[in-house]
């Protein structure tokens, strides 16, 4: 068995657009994508338009949703 050299831990974490707040229409999206936090449409009538959050969640550090220990060469290790 390999020893553990890293712990990895994730956090889940959530981003809100409000669509009717944006003044969006979801029948008129053609293509959208999400990327560093910011929104992007492709509109049906071939607008393009970028939109930043409208709530943004904290993440709660206090507990983390899945922890991993792995060795050197990123292989999972089962610690306990």
């Amino acid at each position: 068995m390999s020893e553990a050299k890293f712990l990895v831990c994730q956090y889940d974490a959530e981003l809100e657009f409000d669509l009717e707040n944006l003044g969006i229409d979801s029948e008129q999206i053609e293509d959208y994508y999400v990327k560093y936090g910011k929104l992007y449409i492709t509109f049906k009538n071939g607008d393009f338009s970028s939109y930043d959050t409208t709530y943004d969640r904290e993440i709660d550090w206090k507990w983390s949703e899945k922890e991993t220990f792995y060795d050197v060469n990123y292989r999972e290790v089962i610690v306990i």
